[in-house]
């Protein structure tokens, strides 16, 4: 199995919990972000972080490719 390898805590690497995260949403929002535009940048991200990785998506792929029994 491969070592998990997690990324340095900087400003383009951060990671909150549960309470944090709804706090930061709440900032943005009363801002005047809308819930779509923030869900977009995420999935934009995430995307651009798989294409980076696109071992994990085949190995996503392989595992929803299989039949169910």
């Amino acid at each position: 199995m491969n070592e998990i390898v997690w990324p340095t805590i900087d400003s383009k690497h951060l990671i909150v919990d549960s309470k944090q995260m709804l706090m930061l949403e709440k900032e943005m929002f009363s801002d005047g972000m809308p819930q779509e535009a923030l869900m977009e940048k995420a999935g934009i991200q995430i995307s651009r972080w798989l294409l980076k990785r696109k071992s994990l998506l085949k190995k996503w792929n392989n595992c929803f490719n299989r039949s169910w029994p």
